[in-house]
């Protein structure tokens, strides 16, 4: 019985041999697997990508070419482009692996720059000098400027734009710095050179950025344009120059009821404003014969010009005169009123040409000797130019002159210590600001008006320049208009002036000094002593300072 169980049991040959090929082919399917697994995991890669470029294909992940290879992440989807690490699947025999793509901005970012137009104090950003930029992340700007661009100048700025990985770009910039005025005067009717040269004599290298009309008195804003920058300014349009017109000669019948109104006599009338015409005494248009007439020509602003004409009243039977044998006579062509400051100089005949009836050029002869250059008022000057037959053609033009007053400096005193002076200064730095500020603003020159102060502070304020007098006049009015007293000092040499100003602050009387110094002998004269100028005239430059004490209040 045992014997029998046993033989039962026992595998056969033929079944041994199916458990081997089993447990074989097993084998081999776990080993297939793991070398694939690990064939798989080493042939594909992980990726790096900068922000913002192309799409990664799905071929820069592989190692190595796998046929059956296939991505199941669509890599055009917009998640795949932010920056961060993202996962990547593929799969291949049903087996699914994975790698990465990290996406990253390491590029600072992209921009061109613009320079920069401002007046002192406009405020100032970084956005100002930023013509385009371009960045994948958000970024913030900001711009460096120098300590102090209170005057006027070009200073140079950087740029610098961060974007928010920290990536820094910086490029270089100008900064302008313009000064204009607060309000400029203009004469209203005056054409477009005449506006040019006014600006530009306030504002060198300024022009207007459009046609602009002046024919109508008060203020108005236009936009000026320096270096291609565009600014705003205030035009105060005045009218100080008398009308102009042209004489006519009238025929009067005698016994007629038809007397000539005043504007008869006139014609080719303008000004800037409404012009009324009036008899400065009324004529006689009765008894015959040839008579002349004076007429009033009157503005809306009170301008006169008076000028003369002449008429001809007839008998009352007297036969049609015959007509007049016609001359031909030169022309005078290009006069035009003048206007000029006391005590200037103006050229009369600029601008002003004659021809005779051929055209052949004259000479023209100006007479201006009614004239008064130191005195305002307006005043008729005449040209004349003779042709060789003796004819000769006149035209009168009118002069103005005009004296510097207090309304015409105050914008001028205005503007600069609107800049320099704050409410809560003391005389003292009231005084020292004053200084300071001619110290930086006005260079020397030989040339200036002695004659009366205001005139000379006007140059200095318009031109930037002038001598000690002009530095004397320009720091009294500033000192004036700030409060603080003061008066005039020169030097008792006149044949060598020199002229300063004396202030009192509160505390006695100082010598007060704008003007330049010897470069060899430099002085800081801000509120000396009577002692200290004299000490600068013994030991620097002989009598600088040599002054009538008597005159004078002692310095402490």
């Amino acid at each position: 019985m045992t014997a029998s169980t046993d033989t039962q049991t026992k595998p056969t040959p033929k079944r041994i041999a199916v458990r081997v090929i089993c447990i074989a082919a097993a084998s081999l399917l776990l080993l297939f697997l793991a070398v694939s697994g690990i064939i798989l995991s080493w042939g594909l890669v992980p990726l790096t990508v900068e922000a913002g470029e192309n799409t990664p294909q799905a071929a820069e992940f592989v190692r190595f070419p796998l046929a059956p290879l296939s991505c199941e992440s669509d890599l055009t989807d917009g998640a795949y482009a932010q920056i961060g690490e993202h996962t990547v699947h593929f799969s291949l025999w049903g087996i699914s692996m994975q790698t990465t793509l990290t996406v990253q901005d390491t590029v600072p970012p992209r921009f061109t720059v613009k320079h920069h137009g401002i007046q002192p104090g406009d405020p100032v950003s970084a956005a100002d000098f930023i013509a385009e930029a371009q960045d994948f992340s958000a970024y913030t700007a900001e711009v460096l400027l120098p300590e102090n661009i209170d005057r006027a100048g070009e200073y140079p700025v950087q740029i610098r734009l961060t974007d928010a990985w920290g990536n820094c770009g910086e490029q270089s910039a100008s900064l302008f710095v313009f000064s204009l005025p607060d309000v400029l005067l203009m004469e209203a009717g005056s054409d477009a050179d005449t506006r040019l040269d006014v600006l530009q004599n306030a504002v060198p290298g300024a022009v207007f950025a459009e046609e602009i009309s002046v024919e109508k008195r008060g203020q108005k804003s236009v936009a000026i344009q320096i270096n291609g920058f565009t600014f705003p300014l205030t035009l105060d349009i005045h009218d100080t120059r008398p009308p102009m017109a042209r004489t006519l000669s009238l025929t009067v019948p005698g016994g007629s009821d038809e007397i000539p109104e005043p504007a008869d006599f006139v014609t080719e009338v303008s000004d800037a404003s409404a012009v009324t015409v009036a008899y400065a005494k009324t004529p006689d248009f009765e008894t015959p014969g040839k008579r002349g007439v004076t007429l009033i020509l009157t503005d809306e602003v009170g301008n006169v010009t008076k000028l003369r004409a002449s008429f001809t009243v007839t008998a009352p039977e007297e036969e049609p005169l015959p007509p007049p044998v016609e001359v031909k006579l030169p022309v005078i062509q290009g006069v035009k009123n003048l206007f000029m400051n006391v005590g200037t100089w103006i050229s009369y005949k600029s601008g002003v040409s004659a021809a005779d009836s051929e055209g052949n050029p004259l000479t023209v002869e100006v007479n201006s000797s009614a004239v008064k250059r130191n005195e305002p008022g307006a005043y008729t000057i005449t040209y004349t130019a003779t042709d060789k037959n003796g004819n000769t053609a006149s035209a009168q033009a009118t002069v103005t002159v005009y004296e510097i007053t207090e309304d015409i400096l105050r914008p001028y005193v205005n503007k600069v210590l609107n800049k320099i002076l704050t409410e809560n200064m003391t005389q003292l730095e009231k005084a020292r600001a004053i200084y300071d500020w001619m110290k930086a603003h006005v260079s020397y020159t030989a040339y200036a008006y002695k004659d009366h102060w205001m005139r000379a502070a006007y140059s200095g304020f318009l031109n930037g320049r002038g001598d000690c007098y002009v530095y004397y006049a320009m720091a009294r009015s500033l000192l004036d208009a700030a409060g603080i007293e003061n008066m005039e000092i020169c030097r008792d040499n006149p044949a060598k002036p020199h002229y300063w100003n004396l202030v009192n602050c509160g505390d006695g009387w100082y010598h007060f000094d704008t003007c330049p110094h010897y470069r060899q002998y430099p002085l800081e004269s801000f509120m000396l002593t009577d002692a200290e100028v004299k000490a600068y005239s013994e030991n620097c430059v002989k009598d600088y300072y040599s002054f009538d004490a008597s005159l004078y209040p002692a310095t402490p």
